[in-house]
């Protein structure tokens, strides 16, 4: 298999700090809503690194606990090489995930520390082009579930997070996320 980043057309820290400026300016307006916005970033054993936004949504008054996140992510997995009748191709790879995840907080008396497990849906999308001539395309999106457990750290008006995931079907990978919301 040969590895290889390929480049983007926009820089990722030009991407990354607008998304984030945005989402800031944002979630001030929408924090009496109980919404809050968040960037995160990835590292997944088969697609590699990602990052994306995030949405969260307390259920206000019904809480128990219960919270809703939806996060969507790019991921930037290595090109491949496929044998195309002894002939090793070159191929691009794109792949992204969209979740659905419904999380329980376990709320722990007097520390600003609140573990969480949950699950939901994923949505892995994957497509590979390439040959000699560009003729090869293949592309497919799946569905499967998540499970998954992390811990936020309440600072002030934001929250930094960490959580596993293992994703069974669709993405069908474990993946680590590190990021942050604003409240």
């Amino acid at each position: 298999m040969r590895r290889s980043w390929r480049a983007s057309g926009t820089p990722a820290g030009t991407v990354v700090g607008t998304v984030v400026g945005a989402m800031a300016c944002l979630a001030g307006s929408l924090h009496g809503q109980g919404i809050s916005l968040g960037v995160q970033g990835s590292v997944a054993d088969e697609a590699n690194f990602g990052i994306g936004p995030r949405i969260m949504l307390d259920l206000g008054p019904f809480d128990a606990g219960l919270r809703v996140v939806g996060s969507f992510e790019i991921f930037f997995p290595d090109d491949r090489e496929f044998d195309d009748g002894g002939t090793l191709v070159p191929a691009s790879t794109d792949y992204w995930e969209a979740n659905l995840n419904l999380l329980y907080t376990l709320g722990l008396p007097l520390v600003p520390i609140t573990p969480y497990v949950g699950g939901g849906l994923n949505f892995a999308h994957l497509e590979i082009t390439g040959s000699p001539n560009g003729e090869f395309d293949e592309n497919g999106t799946d569905t499967g579930v998540n499970l998954l457990a992390g811990v936020e750290l309440h600072i002030a008006s934001f929250a930094p997070f960490f959580e596993i995931r293992r994703s069974l079907g669709g993405g069908d990978q474990w993946v680590w996320t590190g990021g942050i919301t604003f409240r």
